[in-house]
């Protein structure tokens, strides 16, 4: 009986000591509240958006090679979008228009900006500016990417609700020109 009642005890603790450990913060990242404090929590949140860089791999030719197969360029061989009979003129598996990375950069400036005018960072105004302006670099390459394969797109600065009227009213796509010194606009902020 005595074993029992030791047991049972232990595991009372068990469960009452667990309690507590499931309500403290994240050691490595804390919610938006806690994050956004300093300048290495603004690094550590940009470095993602790196990740939209092109990468030069192994066997590839680099970034000349995206015009072949094109009316500028001429590749160094055959191509299968151009066969006999099977004329494709873009590729089917490989669609572009995402737009799940622009929503991340556009939290981070929207929450930097914020924090900012909020006196919440605390740090060197330089390295503050530095990282808000590769959210801005970011945000204008990632709209480059959708105006080389798109033309006219939607410009989004802020994250959209799950509203449908509100997103049908957002993704109404603006011309070219208009997309292109949003982009010019964002560099001049970065720099």
């Amino acid at each position: 009986m005595k074993k029992g009642y030791i047991i049972g005890m232990v595991l009372l603790g068990m469960c009452v000591t667990s309690c507590d450990f499931l309500e403290r913060e994240p050691k490595d990242f804390g919610d938006e509240n806690a994050y956004f404090k300093n300048p290495n929590d603004l690094m550590m949140s940009v470095n993602k958006f790196y990740e939209i860089l092109p990468l030069m791999k192994a066997g590839w030719g680099g970034l000349y090679t995206e015009d072949n197969t094109s009316d500028n360029q001429i590749g160094t061989g055959p191509s299968n979008l151009f066969y006999k009979g099977d004329k494709k003129t873009i590729q089917q598996d490989k669609s572009e228009w995402k737009f799940e990375t622009l929503r991340g950069i556009n939290f981070f400036i929207n929450k930097t900006e914020a924090e900012m005018e909020a006196g919440n960072i605390s740090g060197a105004e330089e390295f503050i500016n530095h990282y808000l302006g590769e959210g801005y670099f970011f945000r204008a390459y990632d709209y480059y990417r959708l105006l080389k394969n798109y033309g006219d797109v939607p410009i989004l600065t802020e994250m959209q609700i799950d509203d449908e009227q509100v997103l049908a009213l957002n993704s109404k796509r603006y011309p070219r020109n208009e997309v292109v010194r949003f982009i010019l606009s964002d560099l001049d902020k970065a720099i």
